[in-house]
């Protein structure tokens, strides 16, 4: 920990020239640099860059999360702009920002998300209804689960469903759970940048395998693994490792 008091007297006129000044990617680190120290900036510069459909997603992304980081904002149709857009990522965001900022109208963002037909927008919105046990929330989730039933809903999403239905908690919502498998739902969705991110970094996958780059040998390389095994065949080999050994891979006791 240290005092920023003297990092941002030093950066705080070039960053907000460099920001006035630049777009794209340039932008919006400047903007992360703005928030990770408290640079003050006028808000509407930061509008204009959000609702600019021009500008690179991250871009619009880092100004939406300066402007909610500022306690005195509270301009909703900002939020409201951001959820009817076109990229998944911002309105994602907006959500979450929404639902933290005026947590007693979070329904009214959530709504927003469960209209569209991205999987980003229905992870979202089962992933905030999850944090909520309210009477709408719960209202929410049965409405979801009844499509799912149906076959209305896609099929990439519904362990979404049934993760957020799990961690909402509610009783006789959990009940209705009762005969699907969550295993069978993991055959299909998930991040897939998510997942690249645990095996490279956050698992110890390339101990022992090989994929896109590095990695050991101790275990068969997974860089065409799709194209060799069926997806029934990798979810076991994810759940139970050690169900099928391929051969030149056993372990010996010597």
């Amino acid at each position: 920990p240290r005092d920023i008091g003297p990092i941002r007297a030093a950066i705080e006129s070039p960053v907000l020239s460099l920001f006035k000044n630049s777009s794209g990617e340039i932008a919006a680190g400047t903007t992360r640099i703005l928030t990770t120290y408290d640079i003050g900036l006028d808000p509407s510069l930061l509008t204009r860059r959000i609702l600019d459909s021009r500008q690179p997603e991250s871009l619009r992304i880092a100004a939406l999360q300066r402007l909610a980081s500022d306690p005195e904002f509270d301009d909703r149709s900002v939020f409201r702009g951001a959820l009817a857009d076109s990229a998944a990522e911002l309105r994602a965001t907006a959500a979450t920002l929404w639902s933290e900022r005026f947590p007693a109208d979070r329904l009214e963002a959530i709504d927003a998300l469960l209209t569209k037909t991205e999987d980003s927008d229905l992870r979202t919105a089962f992933a905030l209804l999850a944090s909520d046990n309210s009477p709408g929330s719960v209202r929410r989730l049965d409405g979801q689960l009844g499509r799912m039933r149906r076959g209305d809903l896609f099929r990439t999403v519904q362990l979404d469903l049934y993760e957020a239905i799990q961690a909402q908690g509610n009783p006789a919502l959990i009940s209705k759970l009762s005969g699907i498998d969550p295993f069978d739902l993991a055959r299909e969705g998930g991040d897939a940048t998510q997942g690249r991110n645990v095996f490279e970094n956050q698992g110890i996958c390339l101990k022992c395998h090989t994929a896109l780059r590095g990695g050991g040998d101790a275990g068969p390389p997974l860089g065409s693994i799709a194209r060799l095994r069926r997806d029934g065949e990798l979810l076991e080999s994810l759940l139970d490792p050690g169900a099928k050994i391929v051969p030149g891979y056993g372990i010996a006791a010597i």
